[in-house]
């Protein structure tokens, strides 16, 4: 979970531009490799100072940003890992870049 200032950020980051992260998490190659955001840690309302009827309502409510996938016995002991994990980042990347902008990191610089 993101410390308190990151997350009223992201969540901020949100409330601004719910379209631009709905499009990073729905992408469609992030969904078939990750699913869905992990419901792990999501409130049961909306944080005070958002509209609960905010069209990022349902998203506003996570403290945790974070997808993931299992990896298979074969993959963790294939000598391609490295590949594997590179791809995985790959697909990722977007959804990663969206979230360090709104803690407000500056961008990498691209290779």
């Amino acid at each position: 979970m993101p410390a308190a200032e990151s997350l009223r950020r992201v969540r901020q980051a949100l409330a601004n531009d719910h379209v631009a992260f709905a499009r990073t998490v729905r992408a469609r190659v992030l969904a078939s490799r990750f699913g869905s955001l992990s419901d792990e840690a999501v409130l049961r309302r909306v944080p005070r100072g958002f509209d609960a009827d905010h069209p990022a309502a349902g998203w506003l409510r996570y403290r945790s940003y974070t997808v993931s996938r299992a990896l298979t016995p074969d993959e963790v002991l294939s000598p391609s890992l490295a590949d594997i994990l590179e791809r995985d980042y790959r697909v990722l990347l977007p959804f990663v870049r969206w979230l360090n902008a709104a803690c407000g990191f500056p961008p990498a610089a691209r290779r």
